[in-house]
């Protein structure tokens, strides 16, 4: 949805995504984008993960004989078929595998809960079933667990099918081990990997659940900085002195960095502050939003975008004006539709592009619509998500408008 801001209101004072912050955009400095990360699946800094507490050895661990190479193809082509449609690890593998592929795909499984076992296996015969990119990651897991694997897996260029699957896998045991940096990078890797592989937006969006999980983690792994509560502190003057110091962090931020559902602080309270540059990441073909905290994916949303012939633009964006219950604007001439009226579109909180303040991101007053090209070339997303991202991000922020 386009929204027209009267000229009265560009020249007055620019409000903060933070409700009620009042900061003076001068003080606020852009935001450093997120690094692209170009297949760093990096254990640097975090030690070396453990392995899951091991159950007992079951007989789905014992490998089959190796296939010969000329299935090797025919394997790859069924792995893949597999990835983009399984909902999540599961000791089983589908009936749409074949059954010369089944064996293999069980024990591979079989990693999600007994991953010493699966290891263990390995290292008495290495799967051909699936190639020599499948076969080549369970040799480096085989010899030196999830460590090896990374570095196996930063040096694959194809980012084929076994890639994706043993990313995947890497990701699950980091999350499952603890080892949240790790599994963040991998994320934020694997969310666009997935998309440009053409997989489902379905599928894509099933790393919700991932997300989720380093979000309430994000202190474990993340940079930051202490602050010890003061007398006469609130949040809003915590955040507006941070952001006079050059690091624009909102309420919302600081609240679920520190792992707090309620907007409440004691004196003598030691804050964790973070450091990590936020951005956003939106690919309109597939609808989706991602909020990245450096190169981790914190946030991963459904949304909509600009319908055919009002397509929401590609590039580069700022965040600049935000605003909570916006007014509409709508081109027709109509004049100003206030918030709360069922013919304005904008829902309950706006977020503008400095490059083209008639774009932005908003709420809607029709979620049913949320996954559709269905605006007028604005990001729409459901009410709750974007007073969540209102929360969290502040002007200066990146916006990435990808294809």
């Amino acid at each position: 949805m386009k929204f027209f801001i009267p000229i009265a209101l560009l020249l007055g004072p620019l409000f903060s995504c933070t409700p009620g912050a009042e900061q003076p955009v001068s003080s606020v400095p852009e935001a450093p984008a997120a690094p692209e990360v170009a297949g760093a699946l990096s254990l640097e800094g975090s030690g070396t993960a453990p392995e899951p507490t091991p159950a007992p050895a079951s007989a789905d661990a014992t490998l089959p004989a190796p296939a010969p190479a000329a299935n090797f193809m025919a394997g790859l082509r069924a792995l893949d078929a597999w990835h983009r449609g399984r909902q999540k690890m599961s000791d089983q593998a589908p009936q749409e595998i074949p059954a010369a592929y089944q064996a293999t795909l069980h024990a591979f499984l079989g990693m999600q809960s007994n991953a010493k076992a699966y290891r263990a296996s390995l290292k008495l015969g290495i799967p051909t079933e699936f190639g020599p990119s499948f076969a080549g990651f369970a040799e480096a897991y085989a010899a030196g667990g999830l460590p090896t694997l990374a570095t196996a897996l930063n040096a694959d260029t194809d980012r084929g099918p076994a890639w994706m699957v043993w990313s995947e896998a890497f990701l699950e045991q980091s999350l499952a081990s603890q080892d949240y940096r790790s599994a963040g990078i991998t994320l934020g890797v694997l969310i666009p990997a997935a998309l440009e592989a053409g997989y489902d937006r379905q599928r894509v969006l099933e790393y919700v659940g991932p997300a989720g999980v380093l979000s309430q983690n994000l202190s474990a792994f993340l940079s930051s900085t202490s602050y010890t509560v003061q007398s006469g502190d609130s949040l809003w003057k915590i955040c507006r002195g941070l952001s006079k110091e050059g690091n624009p962090v909102n309420s919302a931020w600081l609240m679920a960095f520190n792992g707090k559902s309620r907007s409440s602080i004691r004196l003598g309270e030691t804050l964790k502050i973070p450091t990590a540059a936020l951005s956003v990441k939106i690919w309109r073909d597939a609808r989706i939003l991602a909020v990245y905290a450096d190169a981790t994916p914190i946030r991963l949303l459904p949304a909509s975008v600009g319908k055919k012939g009002e397509e929401t633009p590609l590039g580069r964006f700022t965040v600049g004006n935000c605003l909570e219950e916006p007014v509409y604007w709508p081109q027709d001439g109509r004049g100003a539709i206030p918030f709360g009226s069922p013919d304005n579109p904008l829902g309950t909180r706006w977020i503008g592009f400095v490059e083209k303040s008639s774009y932005g991101i908003h709420g809607t007053n029709s979620p049913e619509t949320i996954g559709s090209f269905e605006s007028e070339g604005c990001v729409r997303l459901a009410n709750e998500a974007v007073e969540d991202l209102f929360g969290m991000i502040a002007p200066g922020v990146t916006i990435h408008l990808l294809k």
